[in-house]
């Protein structure tokens, strides 16, 4: 009973890998009783100071912005769901665009976003699983770390309000920088929709 309880909720968990972690610095005497060293001289430490960063700094964040458009929803949904232009349109987190699948449009358009930030690369294939014309998109990253689902509502007279929704893993500490190009990407959607 405890072994099937271990196996399901803590050796599958996400929590595993980083225990594991902490078990082999603790064998190896990375782990010392003066953790202030830690936070006060990392580079001294840099085994324990990698444990620690790894427990502590990752997960899922979610975040909600909304814009009210002076255009309407085909015109923003048009930006929205222009995946090979998000390179021109959304430049701070992608440095190349390329649609991997036959599918170019709609539900079931899949494409990859290699970017780089603070010296990091990175590459994300999205999926678009919910397709709604002119009202909703949700995309999906393939590996399970992220969902993005952007919203377009009429407001009649010409006027939409959109809203961008995230739930990605990351790393915590810089979560309020992405939030901040998050932002500076919905005032793109809507400086780009209101010039069509």
């Amino acid at each position: 009973m405890f072994k099937k309880i271990f196996t399901k909720y803590f050796v599958r968990s996400s929590v595993y890998p980083f225990i594991m972690v902490l078990l082999f610095l603790n064998a190896f005497g990375c782990l010392k009783e003066e953790k202030t060293t830690v936070f006060n001289h990392p580079e001294e430490h840099p085994l324990e100071a990698f444990g620690i960063v790894l427990v502590l700094s990752q997960g899922f964040a979610d975040y909600t912005t909304v814009r009210t458009i002076n255009a309407t929803p085909d015109k923003v949904f048009s930006i929205i769901t222009d995946y090979a232009n998000y390179k021109t349109y959304f430049p701070e987190l992608h440095d190349s665009i390329e649609i991997i699948s036959t599918v170019t449009s709609g539900k079931g358009v899949i494409w990859r976003s290699t970017g780089t930030y603070m010296g990091h690369s990175f590459s994300t294939v999205w999926e678009v699983t919910e397709y709604a014309v002119n009202q909703r998109v949700v995309m999906r990253d393939t590996q399970g770390e992220g969902v993005v689902t952007l919203t377009v509502e009429d407001l009649g007279g010409g006027v939409s309000r959109y809203t961008y929704t995230a739930h990605l893993f990351m790393f915590l500490p810089i979560k309020d920088q992405f939030f901040a190009i998050f932002e500076r990407e919905a005032d793109a959607v809507k400086r780009l929709s209101e010039a069509l």
